[in-house]
């Protein structure tokens, strides 16, 4: 454990870290849902009528890509902020992951949270003390 160090305390409420919960999750399913589209893409394209039934589910397409995409940025963001100020380990690392995560935005983060930002996660709910080192 000790290729993993903060730099500083971490204190991360249970609501912010069900919400990185949340958004992993929903990044996890947009990339299958999106891998999914790829492969099994139709061959032909289709022509609706603008019935109230279609705008419905329009909208509702829409509302669903609005959440994936607020969940991709929480996480974004989230993961940056965490590997900038709390990631205590070398440069070159975290130069790396910058680079994972800013070319892979949300599915960057979303390898980040899984393989980083988790093993600092408490396994209770006691907030995570920093090293003594620094």
């Amino acid at each position: 454990m000790n290729a993993y160090k903060l730099r500083r305390q971490y204190h991360p409420s249970a609501k912010v870290l069900s919400f990185f919960r949340t958004a992993f999750t929903l990044v996890v399913f947009a990339f299958f849902l999106v891998l999914a589209a790829t492969i099994f893409a139709p061959d032909n394209t289709f022509t609706f009528p603008p019935t109230s039934r279609f705008i419905t589910l329009l909208l509702s397409a829409f509302m669903i890509v609005a959440a994936f995409i607020s969940a991709s940025l929480f996480l974004w963001i989230g993961m940056l902020h965490f590997l900038i100020v709390y990631d205590g380990r070398s440069a070159a690392r975290k130069g790396l992951w910058f680079l994972i995560m800013l070319l892979g935005l949300s599915y960057g983060a979303a390898v980040y949270y899984w393989i980083v930002f988790r093993r600092f996660l408490p396994n209770t709910q006691e907030p995570l003390q920093a090293n003594q080192e620094s």
